[in-house]
């Protein structure tokens, strides 16, 4: 037989079980923790994403604005300097000299911009069409203006009228399509890129959303 002795008291039954349940949420803390960083970081990530986003259209979409609007000053101010040079000629009026001075200033500085906002491609061929024929319709220009102030417009409308000229001004027409080109590919770029961020913010919710999910049942059922 054994002695009251030899026996050993009983242990706590309730222990063990107190254990598991700390453990269990503890376990549950962590998980819960963890689906929160989850969270934020998948929100961070989309925050940056949108305005990244947002910028690039935002930039593409003023620049490819502004070079529509230079190439209509550019084509209007042209107009302006022929019509105006070629009226001085045909009249003799130098009030048409003044009209041309007082808008052939501002072109050159349209023709600076547009350069500096076109791809270097588009700003090399612009500038061996519309700027290479610009400057020749200018110097023309200036010698039958200056003919007139000299009181002599049938000489200057030897430069005003004629093939010559008239050819000039069609190669600084076909110039200007390079800008409409330049907008459409800026455009099309613009919807790329944000097709592309689309995309990726797309994959970013599907990839994180299912374990946000499943962490937070998992968590609810345990």
């Amino acid at each position: 037989r054994t002695s009251k002795s030899d026996v050993e008291a009983p242990t706590d039954p309730t222990e063990p079980l107190d254990s598991t349940k700390r453990n269990h949420k503890s376990n549950i803390i962590w998980f819960l923790v963890g689906a929160s960083l989850l969270q934020l970081f998948t929100f961070m990530a989309l925050l940056v994403l949108m305005i990244v986003q947002a910028n690039a259209f935002g930039a593409g979409f003023t620049r490819s604005t502004q070079l529509q609007d230079w190439k209509g000053q550019i084509q209007w101010l042209d107009e302006v300097l022929t019509m105006s040079a070629r009226l001085a000629t045909l009249t003799g009026n130098t009030s048409w000299v003044d009209r041309y001075n007082a808008h052939v200033g501002t072109l050159d500085e349209v023709f600076v911009l547009t350069l500096d906002n076109l791809d270097a491609a588009s700003r090399n061929k612009f500038d061996s069409l519309t700027f290479s024929a610009n400057e020749k319709l200018i110097n023309w220009e200036d010698l039958a203006l200056k003919a007139v102030s000299a009181g002599k417009p049938e000489e200057g409308r030897q430069y005003m009228f004629g093939p010559a000229y008239d050819e000039q001004k069609r190669i600084y027409h076909q110039g200007l399509d390079v800008i409409r080109t330049s907008v459409e590919d800026i455009t099309n770029q613009t919807l790329v890129f944000m097709t592309n961020f689309t995309i990726a913010i797309l994959l970013l919710l599907g990839f994180t959303t299912p374990v946000v999910v499943t962490i937070s049942l998992l968590s609810y059922r345990q």
